[in-house]
């Protein structure tokens, strides 16, 4: 992905520090770079009301820590959740799936990441060790991808050696991309989870432009769990197509044909949900392309989904072909479903967010 960058901003208050020189020395001449007082005015630059997003997602801002070091995941009232908290070391994903709700959640496409990695990090063990009873399941998969950056920035093994101090916390690194060379030598205890969003192979193919080939996914699987760590795998979105059912039971499949049931932490569902506004920059960006086609009917969250008995059908398939292939150990849970789609498919419901939360928690505390 440093092949992606066309220029990068520095924020003159973070030009000395270990991940800018990192950066720069890596990005090669044919970057442009620019140093600025107030990364605010970069941001103004790539507004999506001023343009598209391709040029957002090939420049980078590398910025100050500001704001909130953990945040919740934004979970909606009404589905279940499973209390992910956001270890937020940058925003913005030089991937570009046309499906990606990135599109719409944020007002510019910009490539942002914390620069000065002292100040952040503290920021959040001050959090961690304030609530010395919780359990903090933290990832940087949220607002971006934990790993696409990875040759220039080099920011991941720095997460996987902090985190590990700290008994009450682990981390997921959840990517689309490929570049886990830096991982496979640390002391990670454990406390790092690597996981890999999947779909199946016509999605994969059709649909998510510049992420790392599905059978290149999971050779680095198999690598991350030679060298130790847990796994997990992301099937969300899901999508209902004419032949989805044997495309995403070959996914599947090859998950357990290259990794280790007893390695993977959990797996999780989702159906495709869209915002209005997605739909619209979706139509505009990728006009061949079909995933808001189809019966969707609105949600209680304000997204368009595909109706509840559709869900529950897609759901029931997709845990009896990971209970074929893998056996009924296997953590599934489903990401923002309400729980008669969990009675309808498991028979049972967590009551409430913490106890989701506490189940997905209990596969990382050995």
């Amino acid at each position: 992905m440093i092949g992606a960058i066309r220029t990068i901003y520095v924020e003159k208050s973070v030009r000395d520090t270990q991940i800018t020189r990192r950066v720069l020395s890596r990005a090669g001449d044919y970057v442009r770079v620019e140093h600025v007082d107030d990364p605010q005015s970069v941001l103004d630059r790539f507004d999506l009301r001023r343009g598209g997003h391709a040029p957002g997602k090939q420049a980078l801002l590398l910025g100050d820590f500001r704001g909130d070091a953990i945040k919740p995941c934004p979970g909606m009232k009404g589905y279940l959740c499973c209390e992910y908290q956001i270890l937020n070391f940058g925003t913005g994903c030089p991937i570009d799936c046309s499906y990606c709700i990135l599109q719409d959640y944020f007002s510019n496409p910009l490539l942002v990441v914390q620069a000065n990695p002292d100040a952040f990090l503290a920021a959040a063990a001050q959090t961690i060790r304030s609530q010395p009873d919780r359990f903090f399941r933290l990832g940087t998969g949220e607002f971006a991808d934990s790993l696409a950056l990875e040759p220039l920035t080099g920011y991941a093994p720095l997460l996987v050696e902090w985190v590990r101090d700290f008994p009450n916390a682990i981390l997921e690194l959840k990517s689309k991309a490929t570049n886990i060379d830096s991982l496979l030598e640390l002391d990670h205890q454990r406390r790092t989870v690597c996981a890999w969003s999947l779909n199946s192979e016509e999605i994969t193919r059709n649909e998510e432009h510049k992420a790392a080939p599905l059978a290149d996914r999971f050779a680095a699987a198999r690598r991350c769990e030679a060298a130790g760590y847990r796994l997990a795998f992301h099937f969300d979105p899901i999508f209902h197509y004419p032949g989805w059912e044997q495309g995403y039971r070959d996914t599947i499949n090859r998950v357990f044909q290259s990794v280790s049931a007893q390695n993977i932490a959990w797996i999780s569902l989702g159906c495709f949900r869209y915002t209005p506004g997605l739909e619209r920059t979706i139509r505009r960006r990728f006009p061949k392309n079909r995933c808001t086609y189809g019966e969707f009917i609105p949600s209680g969250d304000g997204k368009m989904r595909y109706p509840q008995p559709l869900r529950i059908q897609i759901y029931r398939k997709m845990v009896n072909w990971i209970r074929e292939a893998g056996g009924e150990n296997v953590r599934v849970y489903f990401c923002m479903e309400n729980a008669k789609v969990w009675r309808d498919v498991m028979g049972v419901a967590p009551a409430d967010n913490a106890e989701l939360g506490s189940w997905l928690d209990a596969a990382c505390r050995d």
